[in-house]
């Protein structure tokens, strides 16, 4: 329970204190879609990384790695055509990743 009150708080304060971005950052719906799919991703590796015998620091530096990793290769695909280049997605990407690795860890913790 102690871990699921850590979860709320550090997310909360993540978002209470975003002046790093601009204001209305996440009213777009491109910046919530990267943001969830990295909080996703960020999660699942997490958990799977845990799941293979990593340790708790382990387990959220690769679920954040792969989150990151994903975002910068749908960045780099969106440059070359395929898409609408946007440097800043890679803003929601990173907090997403730290959202969801936090997150994956932390469960983690509890089972």
């Amino acid at each position: 329970m102690i871990k699921l009150i850590l979860l709320v708080a550090l997310t909360t304060g993540l978002f209470a204190q975003n002046d790093f971005l601009e204001p209305g950052f996440f009213d777009t719906p491109d910046k919530r879609k990267h943001f969830t799919v990295s909080a996703g991703i960020g999660m699942g590796a997490a958990m799977y990384a845990k799941h293979k015998g990593l340790s708790n620091t382990e387990s959220f530096l690769a679920g954040f790695g792969t989150s990151i990793l994903v975002g910068w290769l749908k960045e780099v695909s969106d440059g070359n055509g395929n898409g609408t280049k946007d440097i800043n997605d890679m803003d929601a990407d990173a907090v997403g990743a730290i959202t969801g690795s936090l997150t994956g860890t932390l469960i983690n913790w509890q089972f």
